[in-house]
C-alpha cells in the first residue's frame, strides 16, 4: 500500500513539474522577427510609488489572421533598467486571435507599480510577443509559433522631480553651468530640469515644476478616402492631443517619416512650404504633394486636441501591406520651454489587381450531346501585386466541366488554361458560355472577373436531319435534280443502244454486199 502511495504522488509531481519544464523549453526557444507590432502605446503617468497603466494595440501585418496572441512584459530586478516592481507570478495578457490588418487595442492592458527609488528618465520596457501564424492555406492551415521582443519606451518621474511629466527635453540654454555634466543627473542619481545656481534658474525651475512638462500624442488620425490605393493621392489628417492638464503648448513642429528611411525626421524649421525645402524620407514611401513633410501647429490649449492635415502620394510600386509612419513634434509650453515627442501610425496601402485574357479559343465551336470540346486561353497578370488561388469555372446549362485551378500568379506572370467540356443539353439561345475567374489578394480578400465564349450544342439526331435538310436545300435551290440526273443517264443509254444497233446493222450490209460481189448473187445464177 505504501509503495502504491509513493508512485502516486511521484505522478502527481511529474504532472505538476512538467507545465513548468515546457514553459521553460519555451522561454529558450530563439527570438525571431514578426509581423505583429505594437501601435502607438498608451501610457499614464508613471511616478514613483503610484500605478501606471500601459495600453499596447497589437497590429496584425501578417497575410492571414494570427491565432493564440500572448504579451509579457520582459521583467528585470534591476532599478536601472526596469521602472516597475517585480511580481512573483507570470504576468501576461491574451487574445483569441487577430484578424489580418486589424488592430487589437483591448486586450493587452498592463497594470503597473512604479518603483520608489526610480529617477527621472526615458526607460526602455520590453514586451515579449508569441503568437501563432498559418503558413499554409486557409484550406489547409500550418500553424508555426512566433516569438520575438519589442520595446517601448516609458517617461518615469522620480522623487526628487514629482511635478515633471513624461518628455520633458531641457534645451542646451536651460542647463546648469556649474560643470555637473549635461547627462541630466547629479551624484546622488536625481534627475534635473536644468536648474542652476543663480536665483533666476531656480525660479524658472520652480516655474516648470508648478506648470508640469505637457505632454503632446497623435490621439488618432483618419484618411480620405478611407482606402488607398498605390499610386493615388490621399489626405491624412492626424488629431493632436495636448495632454498635459496645466498648461498649453505652442510653435509646434510636427514631422512625418516613413519608418525604416535613412532620412532624418528633424528637419529645421525653415523647411517649409513657402521655400521648397523637401524633407521627405530616402524611401520616398509617402511623397508630400507640397513638397514638404512638415507641419505647423500654432497652439494647442489644455487637455485640446487639434487636426492637422497634409495631402500625400502614395508610391505607385508599393506593395500591399500597412505601412508605418513616424510623427515626431517639437513644441514650447507656456514657459517657452522646448520639448519633443514621437509617435507612430499605420496606413494600409491596396495595390488594384489588373489582369488582361487572351483571345478564347473553341474547338469544335459546335458539338453534339455526349461529345467533348476544348477551350483554351491565357490569363496575364498586369498588376503589381500577386494574385493569389486563382480559379476557372464554366458556368452554362449545356455543359459539364470546364474547372480548373491556375494557382498562384505572380506580378507580370502568365497562367495558361485548357479546359475539356461535354455537351449534355442542346442549346436553346446564342450558345454564349460564362467563364468565371476568380481569385485573392494578399489579404485573402476575394474577387472573380467574368468573360464569355460561344459554343453549340446540339443532338445527333438533329444533326443528322440538319445536313440532309441542307442537301436538299441545295438541290431546291438551283442545284442538279437527283431524278433528273436518272432521266438524263437512261435517255444516254437508250442513244447508246440504238447507236450500237444501227453499227451492227451496218456492219451486216457491208459483209452481205461483200459475199456477193465473190460468188455471185442468187438472182445471177
Amino acid at each position: 500500500m505504501k509503495k502504491m502511495r509513493r508512485i502516486l504522488i511521484g505522478i502527481i509531481c511529474m504532472v505538476l513539474v512538467l507545465p513548468s519544464v515546457v514553459w521553460a523549453d519555451d522561454k529558450d526557444k530563439p527570438l525571431e522577427s514578426g509581423n505583429v507590432f505594437i501601435g502607438t502605446a498608451r501610457i499614464d503617468s508613471c511616478k514613483y510609488g503610484e500605478e501606471a497603466t500601459i495600453e499596447l494595440p497589437l497590429v496584425n501585418n501578417e497575410r492571414m489572421d494570427v491565432i493564440n496572441v500572448v504579451v509579457e512584459p520582459v521583467q528585470n530586478e534591476s532599478a536601472e533598467v526596469y521602472p516597475f516592481t517585480i511580481k512573483k507570478t507570470n504576468i501576461f495578457k491574451k487574445a483569441g486571435s487577430i484578424p489580418k490588418g486589424q488592430t487589437d487595442d483591448k486586450s493587452f492592458h498592463f497594470n503597473f507599480k512604479v518603483r520608489k527609488d526610480v529617477v527621472t528618465k526615458e526607460y526602455p520596457v520590453q514586451f515579449l510577443i508569441t503568437y501563432a501564424k498559418n503558413t499554409g492555406t486557409q484550406e489547409n492551415p500550418v500553424y508555426r509559433d512566433v516569438r520575438y521582443t519589442k520595446t517601448i519606451y516609458v517617461q518615469v518621474t522620480g522623487e526628487s522631480e514629482s511635478e515633471v511629466e513624461p518628455t520633458a527635453t531641457p534645451t542646451p540654454e536651460e542647463t546648469n553651468t556649474d560643470g555637473e555634466g549635461d547627462s541630466g543627473t547629479d551624484d546622488s542619481g536625481d534627475s534635473y530640469t536644468g536648474s542652476g545656481s543663480s536665483s533666476d534658474s531656480d525660479s524658472d525651475s520652480d516655474d516648470a515644476k508648478k506648470t508640469g512638462t505637457p505632454r503632446v500624442i497623435v490621439d488618432g488620425f483618419r484618411t480620405e478616402p478611407q482606402t488607398i490605393n498605390a499610386g493615388e493621392t490621399f489626405k491624412l489628417i492626424l488629431k493632436v492631443r495636448n495632454t498635459s492638464k496645466k498648461t498649453a503648448v505652442s510653435n509646434m513642429e510636427i514631422n512625418l517619416e516613413a519608418a525604416g528611411s535613412s532620412g532624418s525626421s528633424s528637419s529645421s524649421s525653415s523647411d517649409s512650404d513657402d521655400d521648397g525645402v523637401t524633407a521627405t524620407t530616402a524611401s520616398d514611401v509617402f511623397m508630400p504633394v507640397k513638397g514638404s513633410n512638415t507641419l505647423f501647429v500654432n497652439s494647442i490649449g489644455v487637455d485640446k486636441t487639434q487636426e492637422v492635415e497634409i495631402d500625400l502620394t502614395a508610391r505607385a510600386d508599393l506593395t500591399q501591406k500597412p505601412y508605418q509612419l513616424s510623427v515626431s513634434m517639437k513644441y514650447e509650453d507656456s514657459s517657452a520651454q522646448q520639448y519633443e515627442s514621437a509617435s507612430s501610425i499605420s496606413i494600409p496601402i491596396k495595390q488594384k489587381a489588373r489582369f488582361d485574357l487572351s483571345t478564347i479559343s473553341v474547338e469544335p465551336e459546335s458539338i453534339m450531346v455526349g461529345e467533348e470540346g476544348s477551350i483554351t486561353f491565357s490569363i496575364y497578370n498586369k498588376g503589381r501585386t500577386k494574385l493569389y488561388n486563382v480559379s476557372v469555372e464554366m458556368k452554362s446549362d449545356t455543359i459539364t466541366g470546364g474547372d480548373a485551378f491556375v494557382g498562384n500568379l505572380e506580378a507580370g506572370a502568365t497562367g495558361n488554361v485548357d479546359l475539356m467540356v461535354t455537351g449534355v443539353q442542346e442549346t436553346t439561345d446564342e450558345g454564349e458560355v460564362k467563364i468565371s475567374i476568380t481569385y485573392e489578394d494578399q489579404d485573402g480578400n476575394s474577387d472573380s472577373y467574368e468573360a464569355t465564349c460561344n459554343l453549340f450544342v446540339m443532338p445527333e439526331s438533329q444533326l443528322v436531319d440538319g445536313m440532309m435538310e441542307d442537301m436538299q436545300e441545295e438541290d431546291t435551290s438551283g442545284g442538279v435534280n437527283l431524278w433528273m440526273i436518272l432521266g438524263i443517264v437512261g435517255a444516254a443509254i437508250v442513244v447508246m443502244g440504238i447507236v450500237i444497233a444501227i453499227l451492227i446493222k451496218r456492219k451486216h450490209k457491208k459483209e452481205e454486199d461483200f459475199a456477193d460481189e465473190i460468188f455471185g448473187s442468187d438472182k445471177d445464177e
